[in-house]
């Protein structure tokens, strides 16, 4: 006999505050040890990636 499909959580939120906690203490630790412009620049890679996924993702027609 088949369970009924029972609806989840959204966990979005979560995930991204998440996100933010670790990307804060890795920023953190980036700025103690090699100071503001190894900060600056894992920002730039970062934001470069992100905009890359996000061209891929529209030239596929998977983004919204």
């Amino acid at each position: 006999m088949a369970q009924p499909i029972k609806r989840v959580e959204n966990y979005t939120k979560p995930a991204l505050v998440m996100i933010f906690v670790n990307l804060l203490w890795l920023f953190g630790v980036l700025l103690a040890i090699w100071g503001l412009p190894a900060v600056v620049l894992a920002g730039w890679i970062l934001n470069h990636a992100i905009t890359r996924l996000e061209r891929r993702f529209r030239a596929q027609g998977r983004y919204p």
